[in-house]
């Protein structure tokens, strides 16, 4: 008896240690699945998305640069095929900043298209669409965007959102375009633009090759060509003034 006696507290306090171990479990069980789920299986959705906004800037990039920072032909010299920025009064040049907002309608526009129905079998997925803000960034020697896109995906009892979403891309479009910028400037505000222009620490030559030369037409009228080289990338311009 003694020993059963002795046992008993034993026994009660493993009974105990059982439904506290069972509460916790029917508490954090959830929590350790939204983990798992989160992690490994909505990782493809991640990435879908964030490709979906990749696509919209290696596109736009080489769109830009093909355009001298244009989303297209604008003004444009037939014989040479390239955009003039300046033509006379009229200025076609386009700073970072506002090719960045540019960049963000149109992620914003992609996001639209990049449906997620081929996900919508294994879950239900909920894209707020009207919530959709993109910053982005054109720097020097990069591009990045940063997405803020909630998306509630749910399966069973359990609901995780996902809303942060950032691509960067490496690239000197951005060096190239403020170059640009500072020829355009000395042609017009200053003696004409000349190698020293760049010596104020914008330009680098382990960077970008600067090639510029002007040019008279048979009837006088004269204009300049700009060419910058980045890799085997190029951003040609015209200027007439």
């Amino acid at each position: 008896m003694n020993k059963r006696g002795q046992a008993t507290p034993f026994i009660i306090l493993g009974i105990i240690i059982v439904v506290i171990a069972i509460i916790v479990i029917s508490v954090y069980k959830p929590e350790l699945i939204s983990r798992r789920l989160n992690e490994a299986q909505l990782e493809p959705i991640k990435n879908y998305v964030e490709n979906c906004v990749k696509d919209v800037l290696e596109q736009d990039l080489f769109i830009l640069k093909e355009n001298a920072g244009n989303y297209g032909r604008v003004r444009l010299n037939t014989f040479y095929n390239l955009n003039y920025l300046i033509y006379n009064d009229e200025n076609y040049y386009h700073a970072n900043g506002n090719i960045a907002a540019e960049i963000n309608r149109n992620i914003g526009k992609k996001l639209l298209e990049c449906n997620l129905d081929s996900f919508k079998t294994d879950y239900d997925i909920i894209e707020k669409n009207g919530e959709i803000k993109v910053d982005t960034q054109v720097g020097d020697h990069f591009i990045s965007s940063n997405v803020y896109y909630p998306i509630i995906i749910s399966k069973g009892d359990i609901s995780i959102e996902l809303n942060s979403f950032s691509v960067g891309l490496e690239t000197d479009f951005g060096l190239m375009n403020n170059i640009a910028n500072l020829i355009i400037n000395e042609e017009l505000y200053g003696d004409g633009y000349s190698n020293k222009d760049l010596e104020d620490g914008i330009y680098d030559e382990e960077y970008i090759e600067v090639n510029y030369e002007y040019i008279s037409n048979a009837d006088g009228t004269r204009f300049s060509i700009g060419t910058l080289k980045e890799r085997d990338n190029r951003y040609s311009f015209l200027i007439k003034k």
